[in-house]
């Protein structure tokens, strides 16, 4: 996993101990994943959850009945965009920052628990961003949704 520029391996396991510092982190962990490709351990804090991970992960493939298949992470919120609701490049990635405010921000909505894994789905001004946690112990950034 990438660490933050700029902070060295104990800080960036240092809970932020606010909404804003967490969202400074957060953006600043979400513009290394974008420009490396790579995931991000430990790139932001819920009190309420613990660590959350930026996961780069996998674009999929689409069906011939538009739903994606083996996508996951940010680059499947990314490429969904683009392809579901036309947004450019642009959006899509003003998107995705915006999902940092979401999640330090946002209202737990609901929680379900399957046989190895967990699904969390937070809201914050009409976004939701849904976690994924497995056998880890940090949560997986997995899901966007938006509604007008």
């Amino acid at each position: 996993m990438t660490e933050l520029i700029g902070f060295d391996s104990a800080s960036s396991s240092q809970v932020p101990r606010t909404a804003e510092e967490n969202i400074s982190r957060g953006r600043a962990a979400m513009r290394v994943v974008l420009k490396t490709k790579h995931d991000f351990d430990h790139a932001m804090y819920r009190q309420d959850m613990g660590w959350i991970d930026f996961v780069w992960g996998d674009a999929g493939k689409v069906r011939p009945n538009g739903k994606t298949k083996g996508g996951k992470g940010i680059v499947h919120i990314l490429e969904a965009r683009m392809r579901k609701d036309g947004y450019s490049a642009t959006q899509a990635h003003a998107l995705v920052y915006r999902m940092v405010t979401v999640l330090a921000k946002g209202k737990i909505l609901r929680t379900f628990k399957h046989d190895l894994s967990s699904q969390t789905v937070i809201e914050h001004q009409g976004y939701e961003a849904t976690l994924i946690k497995t056998d880890s112990n940090e949560w997986l950034l997995s899901g966007w949704k938006v509604f007008d």
